[in-house]
Formats: structure tokens, C-alpha cells, sequence
């Protein structure tokens, strides 16, 4: 560099700066060039700028100070647009500022009014469907409402108390925040929040023995209250009859036509108050829903009391429990089953349906639908077919056949005859073992001849009550016929077989038997 070097250090004064004749430098149009368009940057007041030649090295007019000023402390920057310092522009480096000067902070000129190239915009994150249209909007949330009503309330009154539960109710789109528990007409209003333990259940005190109460329930959330739900009254009274003790249930065998197990229900007197029990409650349901309907039992010597609970839909599980109830039927808290636990009734299953024969060949393919089963799983098939031997049903095939997913079954080299088959239907108790087979009496028919397949329908058989046996009674004793001369004389010098019968179906042998007897008549009396 051949620049002068610098004192130790700068007189207090300011240095004297030379100016240098400024020769206009014609430039690209700038910022504020007239011809262009007005903007802030654009004042039409504003003449054409020129910008200033650069200085070498060792030019006598140029300030060497210029450049140590930099780095003084308060001193101005060389960039600022404000400075009269050849290159005033933007901050060193940055060489596109606004000001009044432009340069690059090194005291060069630019290219007037650069603005700093931007990066490509950031892409939407939502991929549009369809280019060119809109994203289609957001479907807003179904809008929330009130709870609905709570099910299964009761009420169970104590001493100048009483206990009411429930269960829940719907949300509604909005989360339940508290159940209310009210009897109007007695002033009692109660606010059970939802988080509360034991779920759905409120313990009211401070009731008036011998007062009848109604209560109702209903449940509230963000949106209101929903509508009540009501439990049957109560009259707290005193002394209440205890809960029933020893309760179980297991199952009773119904037999008649058919077996069927029923819920047998078995509890002991209370063992709290039992002498003023005067009868207890029993019921059934399944689960989550309201018990009932309720069969009264009266109260005995105290038991063990049973009560099978009958006529209950085979297959469907039901929780039961039993309640004490005194003369004024104040009722006790109720003894249940275990909750989520069930008992389920179950009998003998329906015979197969839709029984249908094709024949491939001589072989016979039987095939069938289960019916009802009963209400447990179907564990097989009792296959039983016969044939007409000319005067009786014989058994021709009887088979077990396992499984409930196999429902065919082939008869091999099946010969020309009449038939009729039934199929019966096993289940399975799981639990016990016990097993119950259908007693179908009803038979499907059909009949088979070589060469004419069948007859009486190939498939789609409906079961027909067995038609009855044709029975062939013993000739008595021959009535005297007279026969005339020349038919005598005919059947003495005539040894004719009788006509070729079709010995194979019951009409047949009808037919054949009649010509039989009607022969020996005419040779007897001759």
C-alpha cells in the first residue's frame, strides 16, 4: 500500500478534509431518477444523482482519515446515506442501500436501487386436489347438546335416608360434568359431580321417615341440563329390613317336550332386621338394563328361598338379584350378581331345516340348515335315514356327524326304493359338558329309481309328518263265489303268470296282494 503512514496519534483538532470537484459520472436510472414511476423512494422534486469517481492511491486530494474514521469510537459510519464521504452508502459490504450515496462500503459504486434477490416462497402444506381451485373448507364438528336421560334409576330408602343410583347418560357431543338428583315436591335437590365415587350413585340425607320421595335424576354438561329420569317412590323409614344374604344363581332342568335350564336364584333371610321382612323381590334383566319384571316372594321360615326365574329368551344372558321389602314395601338394598356377570338360559335345540337330497349316481347327498340352537353352540347332527321294505320303515343309515360347519352327508350305491330321512341337531353346554340333542319327528321323503332319478322333488324338501305303515291284514276265511262254467274251465287248462308288478312303493303291494287273494278265491272254488 502506498499510503503515508499515520502519526502516534491525531492533533485534538479536526483535520482540515479538501474537497474534490465532483465530476458528474452518468449512471443507470436510480432511485430518483425523474422518469421513473412516484414512489417513496422517487421523489419527482429530486435532480439526477451522480455518484463520485473513485480515488487511487496516493491522489493528493484524498482524506486518508476517511478510512481510519471507521473504526474510531463515535465516529460516523462510512456507509451511513447521510455522509459526504466519497462511497456513502449502505454498511461495508452491503452495497444496495437507499441512501442518498451508493457503494459498497469500500467506496465503489453500484448498481443503483439493487434490491437483494428473495428466495422461492415456502409451498402451501396442504396438497390442493384439484390445481387452480381452492382447498374446499373444514366440515365443522356436529355441534354438542344436552346429555340424554340417565337409565336403570332406583331409589332405596333408609332411616330418614335414601340411596339412588343410575346409569349414564349420553354426552351428547359434550362431556357430562355433573348428575342432579331431585324430588321437587320435597325441596331436595342434589349436585353429584361426574368424577364422584361410587359412580352413579347419590346418598340423601336428612329425609323425614314415613314421607313418600320421588326422586328423578338427570344429567348436566356445558350445553344444560337433559331430561330426567324418575325411580320408583321411596318411604325411609326407621328400621329397614337387611340386604338378602347366601345369594347364588345357577340353573334348574325343565323337562317336558323339551329341556330347558332356567336361572335358579337361591338367598337367606337378611342378617340385619329379618323380622321385618314381609317378602322379597326377585329379578332379572340383562345387563345395563332396569331389573324386572319383579316376581314376589313371600317371606317363609327364612329360608333357603329359590325362585327359577322361566320364560326367558333361551341364549340371552341376565344378571338377577333379590331385595327385601317390610310391610309398607320400604325395600333394602338389592343382592345381585357380580357385575358384568351373567346367566344364561338354554334348552334343546330346534331340528335341522331346509333338508334337501341331490343324488350323483346312485350316491344320495343329503344336505340341511341348523335351526334355532338353542342357545349354545351347535356341537353336531344325528342323521337318520330309512327305507320302506314293502310293508315297514326300516333303518336304512343313522350317523353322527361332528361339527357344526359340516351339513352334508352321502349315502353310497343308494337302490332303487322309497325313503325319508330326519335330522336332529346337538348343542353344547361349554361349562358342564352336558350336551341336548332335538327329537324331530318330522321325515323328508323321496324316492329313487334308476334311470328317473328322483321323484317327489330333488331339493328344497319341507318336512312332512311319516306317513304310516300300510298294513296287510290276513285274508279270513274264502266266501263261497260262485264261478261261472266257462271261466272254470279256463283257469283249470290256463297256467298264466300273473301280470309284472312294481314291487317298490306301498301302492304297489296293494295292488299286488289283492290280485294274490283274488287268485287263490278263484282256483279254491274251482
Amino acid at each position: 500500500d502506498d499510503l503515508a503512514p499515520l502519526p502516534d496519534a491525531l492533533p485534538a483538532t479536526t483535520l482540515p478534509k479538501t474537497t474534490v470537484p465532483k465530476t458528474p459520472v452518468t449512471t443507470a436510472p436510480r432511485q430518483n431518477d425523474p422518469t421513473t414511476p412516484n414512489t417513496p423512494q422517487n421523489d419527482p422534486n429530486d435532480g439526477p444523482t451522480t455518484t463520485e469517481p473513485k480515488q487511487a492511491p496516493g491522489d493528493p486530494n484524498r482524506n486518508e482519515n476517511d478510512r481510519e474514521k471507521r473504526n474510531v469510537p463515535g465516529a460516523p459510519n462510512p456507509g451511513d446515506a447521510n455522509q459526504t464521504t466519497p462511497g456513502g452508502g449502505a454498511d461495508p459490504g452491503t452495497g444496495n442501500g437507499t441512501g442518498n450515496g451508493n457503494g459498497n462500503g469500500n467506496g465503489e459504486p453500484t448498481t443503483p436501487g439493487t434490491a437483494a434477490p428473495t428466495g422461492p416462497g415456502t409451498p402451501d402444506p396442504t396438497p390442493n386436489p384439484t390445481p387452480g381451485t381452492p382447498n374446499p373448507p373444514t366440515p365443522p364438528p356436529p355441534a354438542a347438546n344436552v346429555p340424554g336421560a340417565p337409565t336403570t334409576v332406583q331409589a332405596v330408602g333408609g332411616d330418614a335416608s335414601a340411596t339412588v343410583t343410575w346409569a349414564p347418560a349420553a354426552a351428547n357431543g359434550s362431556p357430562i360434568t355433573a348428575y342432579v338428583v331431585a324430588d321437587v315436591a320435597n325441596n331436595v335437590n342434589q349436585v353429584v359431580p361426574a368424577t364422584s365415587t361410587p359412580a352413579g350413585q347419590a346418598s340423601i340425607t336428612g329425609l323425614t321417615n314415613g314421607t313418600t320421595y320421588t326422586f328423578s335424576v338427570r344429567a348436566r354438561n356445558a350445553i344444560g341440563d337433559g331430561p330426567a329420569a324418575t325411580a320408583a317412590p321411596v318411604v325411609p323409614a326407621t328400621a329397614l329390613p337387611g340386604p338378602p344374604s347366601n345369594f347364588s344363581t345357577t340353573y334348574l332342568e325343565a323337562s317336558g317336550d323339551r329341556t330347558d335350564y332356567w336361572p335358579l336364584v337361591r338367598w337367606s333371610a337378611p342378617t340385619q332386621n329379618p323380622q321385618l321382612v314381609d317378602h322379597y323381590n326377585v329379578s332379572c334383566a340383562p345387563p345395563g338394563q332396569a331389573p324386572g319384571p319383579t316376581q314376589t316372594v313371600p317371606v317363609g321360615t327364612g329360608g333357603p328361598y329359590t325362585y327359577t326365574y322361566a320364560d326367558l329368551p333361551l341364549g340371552v344372558g341376565v344378571s338377577c338379584g333379590v331385595s327385601a321389602s317390610d310391610r309398607s314395601n320400604n325395600t333394602s338394598a338389592r343382592t345381585a350378581m357380580a357385575a358384568g356377570t351373567v346367566v344364561t338360559p338354554w334348552g334343546t335345540p330346534d331340528p335341522a331345516e331346509s333338508l334337501s337330497v341331490r343324488m350323483n349316481g346312485n350316491d344320495a347327498i343329503l344336505s340341511w340348515e341348523p335351526g334355532f340352537d338353542g342357545g349354545r353352540p351347535v356341537s353336531g347332527y344325528r342323521v337318520v335315514v330309512e327305507r320302506f321294505d314293502g310293508s315297514l320303515w326300516q333303518t336304512y343309515s343313522s350317523q353322527q356327524v361332528n361339527g357344526a360347519a359340516t351339513r352334508t352327508l352321502t349315502l353310497p350305491s343308494t337302490t332303487n326304493g322309497d325313503y325319508r330321512a330326519l335330522i336332529d341337531v346337538t348343542n353344547r353346554d361349554a361349562a358342564t359338558g352336558t350336551t341336548l340333542t332335538s327329537r324331530s319327528t318330522d321325515y323328508m321323503p323321496w324316492t329313487f329309481s334308476t334311470g328317473s332319478s328322483l321323484t317327489g322333488g330333488a331339493s328344497g324338501f319341507t318336512r312332512t309328518p311319516a306317513p304310516a305303515a300300510v298294513p296287510v291284514a290276513a285274508p279270513s276265511a274264502a266266501p263261497s263265489v260262485a264261478v261261472p262254467a266257462a271261466l272254470a274251465d279256463a283257469v283249470s287248462t290256463t297256467s298264466a303268470a300273473p301280470p309284472a308288478i312294481d314291487r317298490t312303493s306301498p301302492s304297489s303291494v296293494d295292488h299286488f296282494v289283492a290280485e294274490l287273494v283274488a287268485l287263490f278265491l278263484e282256483v279254491s272254488s274251482s
